[in-house]
């Protein structure tokens, strides 16, 4: 009986710990979406893969996606739980906004933001290279058939 007690005791103990780490967690991602939409104002979509786990026969693989996309109308960080199978069909099940995810969902994937924003970084420089190269293209084009008003 009193290590029961003592467990009790134990999670009286811990739980307004896990309280704040939750609600610091809560208040860094909002940071983090307010940054990215509205000084940002970002409207690319990335993500990552996260806390991946292999079922026992290796054929399945699952986890969760963490990603920066449009949630009802507005970019948001979302959580996603995922499966994919070795052929590489994937499912993407249960997709929520961060700020919405359980708690446990939500601590799994807190320690993948740093890693999400440079993926957001690099889809964005590949996105500004590729536009800018098919951006000349166009131009080049437009150029060779006499029509005016394309400056650089």
């Amino acid at each position: 009986m009193g290590d029961l007690r003592e467990e009790i005791a134990r999670l009286r103990s811990l739980t307004p710990e896990l309280n704040a780490v939750t609600e610091r967690a809560a208040k860094v991602v909002q940071a983090v979406e307010r940054f990215l939409t509205e000084e940002c104002q970002l409207g690319i979509a990335a993500s990552i893969d996260t806390n991946v786990t292999y079922s026992e026969d290796e054929d399945y693989r699952g986890g969760h996606v963490l990603e920066y996309s449009r949630w009802d109308g507005q970019f948001r960080i979302l959580v996603s739980d995922f499966l994919a199978h070795i052929n590489g069909e994937r499912e993407i099940t249960n997709q929520t906004p961060w700020a919405n995810a359980t708690r446990d969902r939500k601590l799994a994937t807190i320690n993948a933001i740093p890693d999400l924003l440079r993926a957001i970084s690099r889809r964005i420089e590949i996105t500004i290279t590729e536009a800018s190269k098919q951006a000349d293209v166009v131009e080049t084009y437009l150029k060779d058939i006499g029509i005016k008003g394309v400056d650089q």
